[in-house]
């Protein structure tokens, strides 16, 4: 692929020395929503240090499989003819940003450039594979030897054979961290998921590109890896948590991929990677703590201080709280939990700490498991400290042995069909005794463990089925068949009137009970033509 931008800006930024000879891109990651089957929205999301040159209007793209390939697909810029800044700066210092200001001690300044465009991704394929890459990394990356020579390459995959309409996972915590030296750090990569698909993260090297355009990984300097590209960072593979304490000043990239697994198969959907940068400052700001779940209520289960377990149906509420160790800053907190949750009512109050408060009754289709993100600023001057995290509910489906139903006792069969589970057991509460063997006078039942039995009781006999389910849930439920004895209905003997007269018709049934009778009127027309009746009741 063609290399974008060559040139190295050199500024000098007075409280930072080390942030000097910046380029333009600092990172960035891919996402795509499906609008059609096998036809895609990506987004192409581009993180500019605003100190070096600018981006344009579109960016160049590749589609790629073992089943074919796509010409190069053109990405136009959103948001007009420019990116959005993003810098981790407060207000009343975003004037004095590189993305702002030209001045030789402006603060470091950050735009988001977001590029979108439509795909058919034809034929279907177990990989195909976007990409987009530029030349250069920043020469004041640490982690990386020789960083202006290393080229920078974005890549994503999707299985359009496991799901020929599925939504990738996206990235929405803050792109570029400036993090303070010897200080913990808390960050998440804060990944939405809207088909309810369980992820797994990893530290993935960050690719490179040789002028020839083939794709390499980057070169570590020794004592840093792909799986330590900071000393003692850890990486949580369930919720996407990176915890480390910096020691030294810079510059460092961190690459860390998503893949995305259908929750009930396990089969692997997709895979998206975020490529950023972590800018390790001298500062003495001390950012947002986090904490877990507090003040559970309701139904369900508090598995761990980040898992919540419920049922379909339950309503249960819960706090977040981040406090600051600061007592005079104000904590703000943002989250995508209103999308992750529908209908749940949140109170997001900011304050030292702020506090999240969520009351959510589970609905009837909702995916099993919910992971949502809480990011949190406080309002130090002038780079405000970050922290974020990653929760997670799982909602599990509870047994369910369908609607109650009728049948005409002794004639009629009917089927049962259980949900919630993989193993199913029945039997009878109350009513007929079960009999399975076909060559019995009273087989009623065509077999026990299974999902979706055939059933024939001689009485009136509510079932009952218990599935493997965890007992967390409800795991057991009722069906009641009511066997209706057989009968004969009556309408009278046939008779004759003129035209003119009417006279009153009479129904009954052979036996006794209480019965709803509906008459249909057809009116002969010829020998061989009947009018469509018009129905009495």
């Amino acid at each position: 692929m063609k290399a974008f931008f060559k040139t190295v800006l050199i500024i000098a930024l007075a409280w930072v020395p080390q942030l000097t000879q910046a380029t333009h891109i600092a990172g960035g990651d891919w996402s795509y929503i499906c609008i059609g089957p096998n036809t895609y929205e990506v987004t192409l999301n581009l993180f500019r240090d605003c100190a070096g040159i600018g981006l344009g209007a579109t960016q160049s793209v590749s589609f790629s499989s073992p089943c074919g390939n796509l010409p190069q697909v053109q990405l136009t810029l959103q948001n007009g003819t420019t990116g959005t800044e993003v810098s981790q700066l407060c207000p009343s210092s975003l004037a004095n940003s590189t993305c702002n200001s030209s001045s030789t001690n402006a603060l470091p300044g950050m735009q988001q450039y977001i590029y979108t465009g439509v795909v058919i991704l034809a034929p279907v394929c177990n990989s195909w594979t976007m990409q987009w890459s530029s030349c250069c990394r920043n020469n004041s990356i640490l982690n990386v030897a020789n960083p202006g020579g290393e080229g920078l390459v974005l890549p994503a995959t999707l299985n359009s054979v496991a799901d020929s309409c599925n939504n990738s996972p996206f990235f929405t915590a803050a792109p570029i961290p400036y993090v303070c030296q010897n200080q913990l750090v808390n960050y998440n990569f804060g990944v939405s998921e809207l088909d309810g698909d369980s992820i797994v993260y990893s530290f993935v090297d960050p690719i490179s590109t040789t002028n020839a355009g083939v794709n390499t990984t980057v070169n570590w300097v020794p004592g840093y890896s792909t799986t330590a590209p900071l000393p003692g960072i850890t990486l949580n593979t369930s919720t996407g948590q990176l915890l480390f304490i910096p020691t030294t000043q810079g510059n460092f990239v961190i690459s860390v991929m998503a893949c995305e697994y259908d929750y009930i198969t396990g089969e692997l959907k997709g895979c998206i990677t975020r490529d950023i940068q972590f800018v390790v400052i001298a500062c003495s700001n001390n950012p947002p703590l986090w904490e877990g779940f507090s003040n559970f209520t309701g139904t369900g289960i508090l598995v761990d201080s980040t898992t919540i377990e419920v049922c379909v149906g339950n309503n249960f509420s819960f706090d977040l709280s981040y406090p600051d160790p600061n007592p005079l800053d104000i904590v703000t907190a943002t989250s995508n939990i209103a999308n992750v949750l529908p209908g749940a009512i949140i109170t997001n109050t900011p304050g030292n700490p702020a506090i999240i408060h969520v009351d959510w009754t589970t609905q009837s289709g909702t995916p099993s498991f919910n992971s949502f993100s809480v990011s949190v600023s406080d309002d130090a001057c002038p780079i405000f400290g970050i922290t974020s995290a990653s929760y997670v509910i799982r909602v599990t489906a509870s047994t369910y042995a369908g609607l109650d139903k009728s049948i005409c006792e002794g004639i009629e069969w009917t089927q049962l069909n259980a949900q919630g589970g993989t193993i199913f057991d029945w039997s009878v509460l109350t009513g007929s005794p079960i009999d399975t063997v076909p060559t019995s006078p009273f087989f009623n039942m065509s077999c026990t463990h299974c999902a979706t039995p055939q059933v024939s009781p001689q009485t009136t006999t509510t079932y009952i089925v218990t599935s493997n389910l965890s007992t967390t849930c409800q795991n057991t439920d009722t069906v009641t068949i009511t066997s209706a004895p057989n009968y004969i209905a009556s309408s009278g003997p046939d008779t004759v009137i003129c035209t003119t007269d009417s006279m009153q018709l009479f129904s009954s049934a052979s036996i006794p009970g209480t019965f709803t009778y509906a008459w249909d009127n057809y009116i002969r027309i010829s020998n061989d033509t009947i009018q469509a009746p018009k129905t009495f009741s």
